[in-house]
């Protein structure tokens, strides 16, 4: 088995005891990984030499791992970036309660609804309004009381009611349409061509992933 390599620390050459004294060396053998210094006559150099030792190199985090990180971090952004819009819609929506515009949100999507399709059933326009249906008739009775719509059986199936707007119906749907129209275009207007091209492409995108959620 091959023998561990020294070092030899602390004797300097041609040093001799004093006399009558006994010789002994006070040099110290360590393990080390580095040769001793030796002269090339044989005689140990003027230098004492050192014995140094590895230490073990802390490695960075892997690749799988920081691409992990990323990937949390650009989710927690995104998950920010988004409860930022859907509240400033919810405060956009409240804003409009509190103006007392001439309908509510669902109503006036309920109605949007409605208008694009005349006939369609409760449930139908309960999912356009984001509603249940049972909230889709309590609106509808609203509604109909204040002679926005009007409820009538279907000549085709009697167990189905026929829901068409009035003409005040429509007058009001009207003038949100134009209201929505005018807060549209000032937020258009705020942003670059570049970013409205980007926002028409993102909306869009949104649009269908959500659609499958």
């Amino acid at each position: 088995m091959p023998s561990t390599p020294s070092c030899s620390v602390g004797v300097r050459s041609g040093s001799r005891p004093p006399a009558g004294s006994t010789w002994r060396s006070t040099s110290a053998r360590v393990p080390a990984a580095a040769s001793s210094s030796a002269a090339p006559n044989g005689r140990s150099g003027s230098r004492t030499s050192s014995c140094r030792t590895s230490r073990p190199r802390l490695s960075g985090r892997s690749d799988s791992g920081a691409a992990a990180t990323d990937q949390a971090t650009d989710l927690e952004r995104f998950t920010a970036a988004w409860d930022e819009f859907s509240n400033a819609l919810l405060r956009a929506r409240s804003r409009a309660w509190q103006q007392q515009t001439p309908l509510t949100p669902a109503q006036y999507y309920l109605l949007l609804a409605l208008s694009h399709e005349p006939g369609l059933g409760v449930g139908e326009m309960a999912a356009a309004a984001g509603c249940s249906s049972p909230t889709a008739t309590r609106m509808l009775d609203g509604l109909e009381r204040d002679g926005v719509v009007v409820r009538e059986p279907s000549t085709e199936d009697r167990r189905r009611t026929i829901v068409s707007l009035t003409t005040k119906g429509k007058r009001l749907l009207a003038r949100q349409r134009r209201r929505n129209h005018e807060k549209k275009q000032r937020l258009y207007e705020q942003l670059s061509a570049a970013e409205r091209r980007q926002t028409e492409e993102l909306l869009h995108r949104l649009a269908g992933v959500i659609a499958e959620l």
